[in-house]
């Protein structure tokens, strides 16, 4: 697709720029329609609208080689680095001559492959104000295909920033990360140990995170839920279904929402149900890879009652044993 969409425009470019360097180059017309087309019956599409010379024609050539050398490239670290420079050296060149919808299709071209939104929102406002996407089937299929990706539209092309900007500034959150702590849910019951890791994913403005478990205590909460009566309720694992949710990591048991300032504010689903009490203090250190939490397991939003969980970038948790070693085990009866 994207070597597709190159030739698409280089085509133009390839034959009334690139191979003539002469004035009359920078005045010429392409004529839309198919190559059989009658050249006077066919629609002229200017494709400059004054002739360079001196320093703005070597700013115009250098524009054009550097999407050239993108062309020709085969890798696509090489071609991304040119595009790049190309995007960066266009536009001040344009501020000073906004009308040449040459280099406004190859800014579109450009931002398509380096998925830059605001790079082909502009470039997409430029072309549609030119008028020319009736005449020239080049810049009504670069139209459409802006279209199809949103950036057309400033509201959407807003939120697909700033869901980019948000997963530059916090992708060192996402992903795996192993939780480690103990806390108490009941008075007379153990504590029980977390051994676990949790999944991070962004989702707009919130990030969420989800339980993964060891399957063999998924199963042990099951089984012991699913028997419901006294032995449901010694265990202390009558769980709602949301909470079981929760364990096979279906359900988020975390989120935190990034604020205006940049700012996340945590929450957990206390006790392991569905209600959300926030989190009481959150360190961070992205260098070492490391949060630690203070959160109110029991959702009573007391200090006192606080558990302090340590996650560590990259799960580590070893699926051959319990996670939860102090989970209480069932007793066989005596025959």
């Amino acid at each position: 697709m994207q070597r597709f969409i190159f030739s698409l425009v280089l085509i133009l470019a390839n034959r009334n720029i690139i191979a003539q360097t002469s004035e009359s180059s920078y005045n010429s017309v392409y004529y839309s329609g198919s190559q059989t087309e009658n050249a006077s019956t066919a629609k002229p599409v200017t494709l400059s609208t004054e002739p360079f010379t001196g320093p703005n024609k070597v700013a115009y050539d250098a524009l054009i080689d550097l999407v050239r050398q993108a062309q020709l490239a085969t890798d696509l670290e090489p071609q991304n680095i040119l595009l790049q420079q190309f995007l960066d050296q266009s536009g001040p060149f344009l501020q000073s001559h906004p009308q040449e919808i040459l280099l406004w299709q190859l800014r579109a071209v450009a931002a398509i492959s380096l998925e830059n939104p605001p790079a082909g929102y502009e470039a997409g406002q430029k072309l549609l104000a030119s008028g020319q996407a009736d005449s020239n089937p080049k810049i009504a299929r670069l139209l459409a295909q802006l279209k199809e990706k949103g950036w057309l539209d400033k509201a959407s092309v807003a939120a697909i920033q700033r869901q980019a900007d948000y997963l530059k500034s916090y992708h060192w959150l996402l992903g795996t990360w192993h939780v480690s702590g103990s806390f108490k849910l009941v008075l007379l019951m153990p504590k029980v140990k977390i051994n676990r890791d949790e999944r991070f994913v962004l989702t707009d403005s919130v990030i969420e995170g989800y339980e993964i478990n060891n399957p063999k205590d998924i199963a042990l909460i099951e089984n012991a839920s699913s028997r419901g009566g006294a032995m449901a309720k010694k265990l202390a694992y009558a769980m709602p279904p949301e909470a079981l949710e929760i364990m096979r990591g279906t359900r988020p048991d975390m989120r935190g929402t990034i604020d205006d300032s940049g700012q996340i504010k945590w929450e957990m689903a206390a006790g392991n149900s569905a209600n959300w009490t926030p989190v009481l203090s959150c360190e961070t250190d992205k260098n070492q890879g490391s949060m630690k939490l203070l959160i109110d397991m029991t959702g009573k939003g007391s200090p006192k009652d606080a558990a302090t969980l340590l996650f560590t970038k990259g799960g580590a948790m070893d699926m051959s044993e319990s996670g939860n070693q102090d989970v209480p085990q069932a007793k066989k009866r005596k025959k």
